[in-house]
């Protein structure tokens, strides 16, 4: 599953032969940068992601359009990709926008997708999140959050080796930061974050590749350095696959009868007008941006564009107030 963005937005690829199975219909709009996930739910195959728009539901069979939800869209970069659990899918992205919980419900009419929570806590540029045992553990800014997944409670924050990626693997998570190539250990409890361990890998720059944990090792990135870790625990039973080196080569379950069809998906709701605060307070936030980047020309442009076309909005007397301090 692959979204190259457009009028077909997602589309579904033969892995063997590269053949187009399905192009999305219903969806025109930009890609993100995240990447597909794929889950079912009530018995209707899904596949999501996160487009430049919002987040996105299709139906894993046809393409066909089934929901969306447009809090998690900001104008600037939407880096991540969704989650799933029980129910809920939660996405987010960076820039000062946060993102929002969506609970899925399956109909005659199709699926709808409606909005429970909504959240700032998880400011999340490209570093991700995971759900572990009703909590979503991810990037927020340049730290750590925890949030409860049914209700968006900020359970606690913490810096942690500041702004990266994450994954999880046996009851840890492993938070990998984009600089300095520091990676951090510690338990996926929503008592507190504490770090368990934490060393670092020699490079330069940033690192935006996440780490990645699977047959007893951990994978990093860095710079053009790859690492492996062996992380296995006293308890861990290598499969006869890892103890031959040989790749299973099983496709029973790729060969399994596929679940009924879903209904017709109910036609989307039109999207919410986006009125002159909506859009100053995303302008406000690429010049915040472009500001912490240290690139002044890019962030004076949005500033004054604030200025110049939404003059009696809230946002205008910061920029105001922020264009002085920066001539």
């Amino acid at each position: 599953m692959v979204t190259p963005g457009g009028g077909n937005c997602i589309v579904a690829l033969d892995k063997d032969s590269g053949k187009t199975v399905w192009k999305s219909t219903g969806l025109n709009e930009q890609a993100g940068y995240g990447s597909c996930i794929g889950f079912t739910h009530e018995k209707v195959p899904m596949v999501a992601n996160l487009t430049s728009r919002g987040m996105v539901g299709v139906s894993a069979l046809t393409g066909a359009f089934l929901w969306r939800n447009n809090r998690v869209a900001n104008t600037t970069a939407v880096c991540t990709s969704p989650v799933y659990c029980d129910g809920y899918v939660f996405g987010a992205s960076g820039y000062g926008n946060g993102g929002a919980c969506v609970k899925l419900s399956v109909t005659g009419n199709g699926v709808t997708a409606a909005q429970v929570w909504e959240t700032k806590d998880m400011d999340c540029h490209h570093g991700g999140y995971v759900v572990v045992d009703g909590y979503i553990y991810g990037n927020n800014g340049g730290g750590w959050s925890c949030l409860e997944l049914k209700t968006g409670r900020k359970v606690w924050s913490g810096g942690g080796v500041g702004k990266g990626s994450i994954c999880y693997a046996d009851g840890m998570l492993y938070t990998y930061s984009e600089n300095g190539g520091r990676i951090g250990l510690a338990e996926a409890t929503p008592k507190a974050l504490s770090l368990a361990s934490q060393f670092s890998v020699a490079g330069s720059g940033q690192s935006w590749a996440h780490p990645v944990v699977i047959g007893g090792r951990l994978y990093l990135r860095y710079d053009d350095n790859l690492y492996a870790f062996d992380v296995r625990g006293p308890d861990y039973a290598a499969t006869a696959d890892e103890k031959s080196g040989v790749k299973s080569t099983d496709d029973s379950a790729a060969k399994a009868t596929p679940p009924p069809s879903p209904a017709r998906p109910r036609p989307a709701a039109p999207a919410k007008p986006v009125d002159d605060e909506e859009r100053t307070r995303r302008l406000w936030n690429m010049a915040e941006n472009f500001l912490r980047n240290n690139l002044q020309a890019l962030a004076r442009s949005k500033l004054e564009e604030i200025v110049n076309k939404y003059p009696d909005t809230e946002h205008a007397e910061m920029a105001r107030e922020r264009l002085r301090n920066l001539r």
